[in-house]
């Protein structure tokens, strides 16, 4: 998994981001369009915080559009506390979408 991390940060396909002791790993899928990976190992309300400012960068972003695999459903209800529309995925691969601009 690092490996695969490290060659995509080379190949400045995907980036990673940082806030209090979560990190999100944004990997570049299409034009317009990541693939997003959170780490944490923040409590519920440090985590709210982090979620809102990886979700206001994303919208500063030219990403229209992201995609996640969400083994824990609370990340999608955290998501959505913060704003994010959640939506089911419309590629197979991801359980949820969410449009950052339309």
């Amino acid at each position: 998994m690092l490996q695969w991390v490290a060659a995509l940060l080379k190949k400045k396909q995907a980036i990673m981001l940082k806030h209090g002791e979560s990190v999100l790993f944004l990997n570049r899928i299409a034009k317009g369009e990541a693939e997003l990976h959170l780490f944490t190992v923040d409590g519920p309300r440090a985590l709210v915080s982090a979620l809102k400012d990886f979700v206001a960068k994303v919208r500063a972003s030219d990403l229209k559009k992201v995609y996640g695999k969400a083994a824990n459903q609370q990340i999608v209800q955290a998501l959505k506390l913060v704003g994010v529309e959640v939506q089911a995925s419309d590629k197979p691969k991801y359980n949820w979408t969410a449009l950052v601009k339309e």
